[in-house]
């Protein structure tokens, strides 16, 4: 702008008037609005001080300082701008948006003027994508919040925050300071910044009236502070999200990734990175003093890893503090010291704390989990579903300062943790504080933690489906994506195998989405010393975004001797992630294999003389029979069968399905013998009881019986994951009362589909999730047959995934 200033100048001795043009910044006569420049060619302003000086007028709108590369060796205040806003901000970026081409450096020579840049009354003014630098070694203050007028509003972005490298914990070192100043600095946010070295990357320490609210730190990395990444006392509702913080691994002094200081009106921890491995001095990763939070905070979603050698270090630390919910963290302890914790808990406050989905490990030589002073005045309202570790068993775990000698003493003294485990679990890099679950603990269903309606997400932003414990969602597959059954060549299952022959393998591999080829291999294991024979693969190809499911022929050698075998089934496919992993299909399958020639008992259980339904005949025959084998009690023994069902399964051997057994012949035959056992006994009732009026398909039943075809049976619902509805199947063969309800994991009843009487035939009912959050639900049926007497009942599980 062009100014016109009147002069008097004296011309050959004459003095006469004359009007000089005289250039003036817009800024000492207007307030501001619009983009200027600072430094560089021919800017507006050459320096800050001077851009700073120019909102002295105030701004009517919108103001941005674009600030061209260089070094800007100089020290400047932001005082309070007349006309600032939520709409009318102050912008200072660097012009082409890279942090490193603007350098704002300074040395502070004193205490009172230790800093870079002050903001003292300064509201929504934003510092972007500059580098700031206090290089003096004894006063390295880089942002300061000044003692009397306050600062609201501002931001703080993508810039380097840098200081000294000290091992201190010096408060000239701050390299964000603010520190018992009666101005109260509130709703000022950080977020994306890189701090480097200093005594503690931000510093906010109020008094007991002045609280430096609403403070947001996010997505910042705090690199080689001395002592703490980020350090609060006397601060409301500060939000602490996804910063990394891994601190100087040369300092000695005590060292805070986070480290909160009474702490009264809320909170929000979650989804930072906290590693502290230094190796040598103690170590906090998350420490609370003082601190009752009404309303409750979140603590959730964080990776804590700390190393302090043989100095006592804690991942995770309370003292005297309530109102926390902790919820889906990781913390690990290593070190040498035999005081070092994972979490480590003193004396919580009334407003209690709780403790859910956390894996708490100790990897060093100290515990994993110490709690000291807890009563139902200073409480713990839950804790379950946590995984805790630690390299002593016996001393692992403590509560209220006593060493529980196992995860079940921990339930009975805290009369909690019902669900959690005492397990080791596996994560991709610790030494670097990389927590991701890796190795086994990738798809370990023991692992499988409760769904928590406020946990949505993992530490990555990866939706919580399984889910897990812990931080990380893990690279997952789900037992319903891939499934199989062996069957003969009448597609039922085989009761044996002819060596050579061959036994059908029907596959199913619905997910992941990704094309992918699908490797399945059987191995047959002896079940006389569990040694594998041969393995069998075959391979088959499944296309983008579509399931595959067929039946594959696979051949059995000549050479594979005669007897019972274990066939483990093995799908390689891809994970979440789309990597290739083995997981294991379920249930094992039990075999017999048999020379060609060789005729073994083929059993359903339950049908004592074999004329394919079971019936009243069939409890008259077997009373017989034990009756009559009193003359020979050799009649009564033989060789048991093998199912391998019943190692998760007790009732495997009186399952419908036909059974294989070694050649036994008695007087009436081999299929006596209705329960496996090798004893033909009062147990063998059992099979008749469970299988009552079912009725196999090789043998035609004698007309004359005139019994239903059919049994008690309830289906798997399906779709199964569903949303919202799904369908669930009975069969019942006789008229029956018949209860079916649906829970949820923790047995709370959600609906009753079915109380009453039913009539005989097949029943198709549907349940609807449309209201309830995703998650596994039990659908669990009782029928009892109101001529018969008998009673049947089966729990099925149901995932709901919105």
């Amino acid at each position: 702008m062009i100014h016109h200033k009147p002069r008097f100048v004296t011309v050959l001795g004459v003095t006469v008037f004359a009007m000089l043009l005289i250039a003036v910044p817009p800024s000492a006569v207007s307030q501001l609005s619009g983009t200027y420049t600072i430094g560089g060619s021919s800017p507006n302003y050459a320096t800050f001080t001077a851009a700073a000086a120019a909102l002295s007028a105030g701004v009517s709108g919108p103001v941005v300082f674009n600030v061209r590369p260089g070094t800007y060796p100089e020290q400047f205040t932001l005082p309070a701008v007349t006309g600032a806003s939520a709409a009318n901000t102050i912008t200072f970026q660097a012009e082409n948006g890279q942090a490193a081409s603007v350098i704002v450096a300074f040395s502070s020579t004193t205490s009172a003027n230790n800093f870079t840049i002050r903001f003292d009354g300064a509201d929504y003014v934003t510092l972007k994508n500059m580098t700031l630098r206090a290089t003096n070694t004894t006063y390295g203050i880089v942002i300061r919040f000044g003692t009397t007028n306050a600062s609201t509003n501002n931001t703080v972005e993508g810039c380097v925050i840098e200081g000294i490298n000290v091992a201190s914990t010096s408060l000239e070192h701050s390299l964000v300071h603010c520190y018992q100043v009666a101005a109260n600095h509130t709703n000022n946010t950080f977020r994306g910044n890189t701090f480097i070295n200093g005594a503690k990357g931000i510093q906010l320490y109020g008094t007991g009236t002045t609280r430096y609210g609403g403070m947001i730190a996010e997505n910042n990395i705090m690199q080689n502070q001395g002592e703490a990444g980020i350090y609060l006392w006397n601060v409301d509702n500060p939000t602490m999200r996804g910063n990394t913080i891994n601190l100087s691994t040369t300092s000695t002094v005590t060292q805070y990734g986070l480290y909160l200081n009474t702490l009264y009106v809320g909170f929000l921890i979650e989804k930072n990175k906290i590693a502290l491995m230094g190796g040598s001095g103690a170590k906090r990763g998350i420490q609370f003093w003082n601190s009752s939070i009404m309303p409750r905070g979140f603590i959730r979603n964080n990776f804590v890893t700390v190393n302090g050698g043989g100095s006592t270090s804690y991942a995770f630390y309370i003292s005297t503090s309530g109102g926390k919910l902790i919820y889906n963290n990781t913390f690990v302890c290593t070190g040498t010291a035999a005081s070092s914790r994972g979490a480590y808990i003193v004396i919580p406050r009334q407003e209690g704390l709780e403790l859910l989905n956390n894996i708490i490990i100790n990897h060093g030589n100290g515990q994993s989990y110490y709690t000291q002073g807890v009563t139902t005045t200073a409480p713990i309202f839950a804790q379950d579903y946590n995984v805790y570790w630690g390299p002593n068993p016996g001393t692992a775990i403590y509560w209220n300062a006593v060493a529980m000698p196992d995860i079940n003493a921990l339930r009975a003294a805290s009369l909690m943790d019902a669900n959690s485990i005492f397990k080791n679990a596996t994560f991709l890099n610790e030494s670097i504080g990389d927590l991701h679950l890796a190795g086994p603990s990738q798809n370990d269903t023991d692992l499988t933690g409760l769904v928590l309606a406020s946990v949505t997400d993992d530490i990555d932003g990866d939706q919580r489906t399984v889910p897990y414990r812990g931080a990380d969602e893990a690279c997952y597959t789900k037992p319903e994506w891939y499934s199989y059954s062996l069957e003969d060549g009448n597609g039922l299952p085989p009761s044996y195998i002819v060596a050579p022959g061959t036994v059908f393998v029907r596959y199913n591999v619905n997910n992941p989405l990704d094309a992918a080829t699908i490797t399945i291999t059987l191995r047959f294991y002896s079940v006389t010393d569990n040694s594998l024979v041969t393995t069998q693969s075959f391979q088959v190809n499944k296309p983008y975004g579509q399931a595959v499911d067929g039946l594959y022929p696979v051949s059995i050698p000549a050479d594979l001797p005669p007897g019972y075998y274990r066939i483990e089934v093995f799908f390689n496919l891809m994970n979440s992630c789309a990597l290739y992993v083995d997981r294991k299909a379920f249930p094992d399958r039990g075999v017999l294999v048999v020379a060609p020639g060789t005729n073994p008992c083929v059993v359903w259980p339950g049908d004592v003389n074999n004329d394919g339904v079971v019936n009243y005949g069939d409890r008259k025959d077997l009373n017989t029979y034990i009756y009559d084998s009193r003359m020979n009690s050799l009649w009564l023994n033989g060789p048991a069968r093998y199912v391998a069902e019943a190692v998760s399964d007790p009732m495997a051997y009186v399952a419908w399905t036909p059974q294989a057994g070694a050649p036994w012949y008695t007087p009436l035959g081999c299929y006596m013998d209705s329960d496996g056992n090798g004893v033909v006994n009062n147990f063998d009732y059992l099979a008749i009881k469970l299988n009552w009026t079912r009725v196999h398909g090789a043998i035609n039943p004698k007309q004359s019986d005139g019994v239903a075809v059919t049994g008690f049976d309830m289906s798997q619902n399906y779709p199964n994951p569903f949303n919202p509805a799904t369908s669930i199947r009975l069969n019942i063969p006789e008229r029956s009362e018949v209860t079916l309800r649906v829970t949820d994991m923790l047995g709370r009843e959600v609906e009753t589909l079915v109380q009453g009487s039913m009539e005989a035939g097949a029943h198709v009912l549907s349940f609807d999730g449309g209201s309830l959050p995703s998650g596994q639900y039990n659908a669990t049926v009782s029928m009892t047959g109101k001529d018969s007497g008998l009673s049947y009942s089966r729990t099925i599980r149901m995932l709901l995934s919105k």
